[in-house]
């Protein structure tokens, strides 16, 4: 037997506040769970805002900030599945390590940093060598002033 949902809502999209594509939120057994498509992302040079698209599992998993965020659950099958081919031993090693090269990552979203550094102090994860490496890249480094607003960076911290 399936409990009755308490909530269900859509959050619509909203491009202006990089919300490209609409979330179904359905609020069961106090957890929140959101449903949304697969997607893909390209990023514009010097916007850290993508354009979004439709995308299959593994476009999506490899967009992922982190490969401990990347990881999915099959309900048909019981299992999850790592596209990134890391994400469960990362967790497994408590290591942060994003699932595309580092210094392209950030610079795609230099808030991705701040993330890194969030994460990292909250939830006890290593940051990997290249995380920490890609933190003194000048060009990192210039996007996340160039690209990020202060008012982001507070909310993120």
């Amino acid at each position: 037997r399936i409990p009755e949902a308490k909530t269900f809502a859509t959050i619509q999209s909203n491009p202006s506040q990089s919300k490209h594509l609409e979330t179904a939120t359905l609020n069961l057994m106090g957890l929140s769970l959101d449903f949304v498509n697969l997607r893909s992302e390209e990023y514009a040079e010097g916007s850290r805002i993508p354009e979004v698209k439709f995308g299959t599992a593994k476009a999506d998993a490899l967009r992922r900030d982190f490969t401990v965020n990347a990881l999915f659950y099959n309900l048909s099958t019981s299992s999850v599945e790592d596209f990134t081919s890391s994400g469960l031993a990362d967790l497994r090693s408590k290591t942060l390590r994003t699932p595309l090269p580092t210094t392209e990552t950030f610079l795609d979203d230099p808030l991705r940093l701040l993330r890194a550094v969030r994460f990292s102090t909250r939830l006890g994860l290593a940051l990997h060598p290249d995380i920490s490496a890609a933190a003194r890249d000048p060009d990192v480094r210039r996007g996340l002033k160039e690209k990020v607003s202060r008012e982001r960076v507070a909310k993120e911290m």
